[in-house]
């Protein structure tokens, strides 16, 4: 499996464009309580220079859980109106910071207004990738509700036994 910063830094050294890609989601170490803010936002600033060669983009998610903890930034473009969202969701908090807010701004087309959004995740638990999901409330086709259900069921099957 692939890291997301890992992807970011091979697709930079491509000089092409994913014209037609609508949805990307990826998981990343760096998303994490004790990774150095530093690092999360170069990876935020990487997302958003990868997601500049994908002009038909609607929705970019990164994320990452380990027992006790889960966050995912998420990106949205909202065709209806001409709106973005950017999204941080976890169970720990952090600030972006305005050089990653600005990248992101460039990501969201002609007069799109980008909306910052930040959710803190209080008294959850966090056990397995399934509860992280459930959670985090990703997007559609990250994975199929009778699928998580499943991933939930053998998390506490596991813990049980």
């Amino acid at each position: 499996m692939i890291d997301a910063q890992q992807f970011f830094t091979s697709c930079q050294q491509l000089p092409c464009t994913w014209n037609l890609l609508q949805s990307l989601t990826l998981t990343s170490s760096t998303l994490a309580r004790t990774a150095s803010h530093q690092n999360v936002y170069t990876l935020l600033r990487n997302a958003s220079l990868i997601a500049l060669k994908m002009p038909q983009l609607k929705t970019m998610v990164l994320w990452n859980s380990e027992p006790g903890q889960a966050c995912a930034v998420i990106y949205q473009r909202h065709t209806a109106s001409a709106m973005a969202t950017l999204t941080w969701r976890g169970t720990w908090n952090l600030e972006l910071s305005d050089d990653v807010v600005e990248s992101w701004k460039k990501v969201a087309p002609g007069p799109c207004y980008l909306r910052l959004e930040k959710e803190a995740l209080r008294n959850v638990d966090i056990r397995s990738h399934g509860d992280a999901i459930h959670h985090l409330r990703l997007p559609d086709g990250v994975v199929d509700s009778e699928s998580l259900c499943q991933i939930r069921h053998e998390g506490m099957m596991q813990r049980m036994a």
